[in-house]
């Protein structure tokens, strides 16, 4: 190999499958050092006979190819791709489309079974490998086939592209006491100077928001913006390192993942580039925003048709139940249960400003909250809305878990493969689900499920004439109107969403009483936008379908036809192999696994699938983290904890549901223990170093392996539900 940059090359050979644990874990432990031992920046590639079989399962991700010989990731392979996601890098060997006879790296003596236990491995971000296969022409007097792998390598320099720094207001000094007397002060008396209060609405708000933002000004000041100094950044990165330990002794849980975060996160791109609709990259700054602005216009504005018959004067007709105006106690409860560390809208004022101003910016609020509804008009400013494109992120909200519609679909397939009972799955999924509502069908729906009528028009006055514009880096695009969809980040969309879906599936006939397993009858299970049509019958899941996608059709919402997927569960694998589902002119491909709310679901309901694809979501956050857990400024117990808290919730994600066979706790095992081998080290006995037993990593650990922590969070979750809910289970 010509390569122009230095390539470590790692050849190893691992342990077959009839060997212990312990064996096994020594191994990969040695291949850990070996390539820990190796710098950073260079390219590593690991080759040898790992005694490994990877399979074809789409759980694994982008770690494994879909090219594999086998079908089944023995427990070998798991090992092997648990290694490789904890390093970010790709099993290659199984990335390329060859016959069976050039994927084979082993012939048994009697010449009939073949496996692909030899594996060429790489890094992600220099995975240049253009070949991997098997030759079997050379003689090599084995029992084994030659394997060849084509590589290509080149240098590449990017420049770093200059921002300009973001003006950020000093939030953190309103923790201090001191700070946060002068500015409710500074507040106050800019309220009191004001000569009148104004009569418009707008005026109101021009006052408040002024007085915020000057005293912010005034007392708090700006963040100073950060200096890039390549030479000190590992001395930086040490001091940060050393902090985060100091904040976790005292108890300072935001510091101290906010310093993780920054150790943790790499670099971003801050949307600086994006295609055109012909598919080239663009990348001036002037460019972008105009193509994200023409980008959420035409999401956001509708369709002619849906905007003809909409009026926004139009009557509304509910339940005439008087709802009274808001009190000075309600107010200020409002303002202090706003969330901290948010991010501020086009205003600029972050809900720290408004929790600190004290007693008099509570009694202007209410003043101008009292006007608002009365007149059902509010500032012209907050028609203004900020579009900021990132990728999608997944958070969680408390009192919104996912875990019982999991448990509940977990349950369906389970009584069913064990009562032999055939199920028909359809997952349907929206496109924009929450950009596309039409508002007049919203503002109609809430008015059939009793939402008083003083309500509805409140909200409809936030949607009445709202406009948004594109914010990219430093640059902010032109503004445009919006005609269409839900508030982003408002905290009633989700709410409304789901009465939104309330009225379609009640207008649609399938809001039926009673389980597929006691009635023939079509059962849904949804979760705001994630649907799951489930039938005894292809006939009954298509009429559900059509007839939840006619009303949703008539609301503004679209089906996916790509991403919706049909499954069928059955103890038999004959009704497994059913190709498709047809409804009218959609043809809909059958798959055997899908992912619904995060979770694995199989065709056959094999929770061992979704624990492995567990074990590789886990080893990938391990790899996040991987700086820190070798970093010797951290203690033992900051890397316990950063396994507690980042790592075990990404792998018992679900675990409350799951069915845990002895194999899989011995998977779960073999990722703890490794995670635990990282954080406590070697032992020396006699002079000589050796890997801890199993018992002694749980002495220092000191609290339960993660087979009893899967039990003891099943145990919690059970004591969560309602006593009705437990006695009818």
């Amino acid at each position: 190999m010509n390569l122009v940059v230095v390539s470590f090359l790692i050849c190893a050979h691992a342990p077959t499958e009839e060997k212990d644990d312990a064996t096994n874990d020594a191994f990969y432990a040695e291949l850990d050092r070996a390539y820990g031992r190796c710098p950073s920046h260079d390219i590593k590639i690991l080759l040898g006979d790992f005694n490994a079989k990877v399979g074809r399962e789409d759980i694994f991700g982008a770690t494994v190819g879909r090219f594999s010989l086998h079908e089944t990731t023995s427990s070998n392979g798991l090992r092997l791709i648990g290694f490789a996601a904890a390093h970010n890098m790709v099993v290659r060997r199984t990335g390329f489309r060859h016959l069976d006879i050039h994927k084979a790296a082993w012939l048994s003596p009697d010449r009939l079974t073949r496996n692909q236990i030899d594996h060429v491995v790489m890094m992600w971000h220099a995975s240049n490998i253009l070949d991997v296969r098997s030759c079997r022409g050379p003689n090599i007097d084995s029992d084994y086939y030659l394997v060849a792998a084509k590589i290509r390598t080149w240098l590449c320099v990017a420049k770093i592209a200059r921002r300009s720094a973001l003006r950020r207001l000093d939030i953190g000094k309103l923790q201090s006491q001191q700070a946060k007397n002068a500015f409710s002060t500074h507040v106050s008396g800019l309220l009191s100077r004001a000569p009148l209060i104004p009569e418009d609405i707008s005026d109101m708000w021009a006052l408040i928001s002024h007085s915020l933002r000057a005293s912010a000004d005034e007392v708090l000041g700006f963040q100073r913006p950060l200096t890039r100094n390549p030479s000190g950044i590992r001395k930086k990165k040490e001091q940060e390192r050393r902090e985060c330990e100091s904040s976790r002794c005292r108890n300072e849980a935001r510091n101290f993942y906010q310093r993780v975060k920054r150790l943790t996160q790499g670099f971003k791109t801050g949307g600086v580039a994006c295609r055109d609709d012909d598919g080239n990259l663009v990348t001036e700054a002037e460019v972008v925003l105009r193509l994200w602005r023409d980008h959420f216009s035409s999401l956001l504005s509708g369709s002619s048709t849906d905007s003809e018959d909409y009026d926004p004067r139009n009557p509304i007709y509910g339940t005439d139940i008087e709802v009274p105006i808001p009190s000075h106690i309600e107010v200020k409860d409002a303002i202090q249960r706003l969330k901290n560390n948010k991010s501020a809208g086009a205003d600029g004022l972050p809900a720290e400003l408004f929790k600190a101003a004290g007693d008099m910016l509570v009694g202007s609020m209410h003043q101008l909250i009292s006007k608002i509804w009365l007149t059902e008009s509010m500032p012209e400013d907050w028609n203004l809305s900020m579009i900021c494109p990132i990728l999608k992120k997944v958070q969680f909200r408390p009192g919104k878990s996912t875990v019982d519609q999991i448990f509940t679909l977990r349950q369906i397939l389970e009584k069913s493969y064990e009562n032999q009972i055939d199920t028909y799955h359809l997952f349907v999924d929206y496109k924009d689900a929450f950009d596309s509502p039409r508002r007049d069908r919203l503002y109609a729906a809430m008015s059939e499920l009793g939402i008083p009528a003083k309500l509805t028009r409140l909200y409809r006055m936030t949607l009445s004439n709202t406009i948004s514009s594109v914010k990219v880096g430093s640059g902010q695009s032109e503004t445009f109107t919006t005609k269409c969809g839900l508030r982003q980040g408002d905290s009633l969309s989700c709410i409304l969403f789901n009465i939104l879906m309330e009225s379609i599936i009640r207008k649609a006939g399938v809001h039926r009483t009673g389980t597929i397993l006691t009635n023939r009858c079509v059962q849904l299970l949804g979760y705001a936008d994630d649907i799951d049509i489930i039938g005894r019958t292809k006939r009954d899941v298509t009429g559900a379908f059509m007839a939840i996608k006619e009303e949703s059709a008539k609301v503004g919402l679209a089906v996916n036809m790509e991403k919706t997927k049909f499954m069928v569960c059955s103890s038999r694998e004959s009704r497994r192999l059913d190709s498709q589902l047809t409804a009218e002119n959609y043809s809909f491909g059958s798959v055997k696994e899908f992912i619904y709310l995060g979770t694995a679901i199989t065709s056959t309901n094999d929770v061992s699938l979704e624990i492995r694809r567990r074990i590789t979501l886990a080893n990938r956050c391990y790899f996040g983290l991987s700086r820190q857990f070798n970093s010797r400024a951290l203690s033992r117990r900051t890397k316990t904890t950063l396994y507690k808290t980042l790592i075990l919730p990404v792998l018992l994600y679900g675990a409350e549901c799951w069915t845990v066979t002895l194999s899989d706790a011995a998977a779960l095992g073999v990722f703890e223990r490794k995670i635990l081998r990282k954080i406590f080290g070697p032992i020396c006995v006699d002079d000589v170093y050796r890997i801890r037993y199993n018992h002694e990593l749980y002495e220092l650990y000191g609290d339960v392996d993660v087979a009893s922590r899967v039990k003891s969070q099943r145990l919690r979750w059970l004591a969560t539900l309602p006593v009705w809910r437990c006695l009818m289970r």
